[in-house]
């Protein structure tokens, strides 16, 4: 099965056949999600301890020459978690009953602008280097 990209490239998806108990679980969350009020606003916040995070991004940055900010180095550990667990990278097909694990990885982040919020779309994100990442 192959399913369409943003860059109009159609990628292989590997479709499974889900478990019962998969089936139900996510069926009844979709038919709550689906009747939760659309203006539901969840903040959730926590702390880390960044400071090899920060040591290693300030060595990068000295090494290439060029400023790296974090979001790219969560975003390159955010694709090999999806590498390793390609689950997390899939959808439901509810009426088949079957998962739909995507053969490719498209990440989004939220920016502000003077225009508003955007999310622009990165394609093919496990693809690219951390600089690569940084000036994408």
């Amino acid at each position: 099965m192959t399913a369409p990209s943003n860059t109009g490239h159609w990628l292989p998806v590997r479709c499974l056949a889900a478990a019962g108990v998969v089936v139900a679980t996510l069926s009844s969350s979709s038919t709550a999600s689906a009747q939760t009020p659309t203006r539901l606003l969840v903040t959730v916040m926590d702390e880390a301890d960044i400071t090899a995070l920060d040591a290693k991004r300030k060595e990068y940055s000295a090494i290439l020459g060029q400023k790296i900010g974090y979001l790219p180095m969560v975003m390159t550990a955010a694709c090999h978690a999806l590498r390793r667990h390609p689950e997390l990278n899939a959808t439901m097909d509810d009426e088949a009953g079957e998962i739909h694990r995507m053969g490719a990885i498209h990440m989004g982040c939220a920016v502000d602008t003077e225009h508003g919020l955007m999310v622009p779309v990165i394609t093919h994100t496990d693809r690219l280097g951390l600089v690569e990442m940084a000036d994408a």
